[in-house]
């Protein structure tokens, strides 16, 4: 990759640089760690406010911890792959680093990651733990479906 003719920069009639173009090769690569600074830059909180997230469904990790019948102690752990941040007990983090999306007696648990807004999806195995993490996405909407109040065939 050359540099200099692989990122663009964008200027108004006056020379004035507006924006930066990279490759998605590029973005795709970098995309998950730089948000929280292209957030902070614009002026966004990097960790949405706590009155803005959903409830957690607590009574439905104290229900799984309940009925705990897997080979290894109730396991508290949470860690983000996507920028690193980790906690050996989410719930009594101060400030909190993961806000608990859902839960099931069947052992899959969703995590928002509060640093980077990640989704961590915990699967509980009887024998193991899995954890995966995808970055947040932002989304298009051209890709959301709408639909009229009628039918259109005659």
């Amino acid at each position: 990759m050359d540099t200099k003719s692989d990122i663009l920069y964008l200027c108004n009639a006056q020379g004035e640089v507006l924006s930066v173009q990279l490759p998605i090769q590029v973005w795709t690569q970098i995309e998950a760690k730089v948000m929280p600074l292209v957030r902070e830059a614009l002026g966004k909180s990097a960790e949405p406010e706590e009155e803005s997230l959903p409830p957690e469904p607590m009574t439905d990790w104290q229900t799984l911890v309940e009925y705990w019948d897997f080979k290894y102690p109730v396991n508290t752990e949470v860690h983000c792959d996507v920028c690193a941040s980790s906690t050996e007990d989410w719930i009594k983090d101060e400030p909190r680093k993961f806000w608990l999306r859902a839960c099931n007696l069947g052992g899959l648990l969703r995590y928002r990651c509060l640093n980077c807004q990640a989704m961590i999806t915990k699967r509980l195995y009887k024998d193991k733990i899995k954890f995966e993490a995808k970055p947040e996405q932002e989304k298009d909407p051209l890709l959301n479906a709408v639909y009229g109040s009628g039918s259109t065939r005659k």
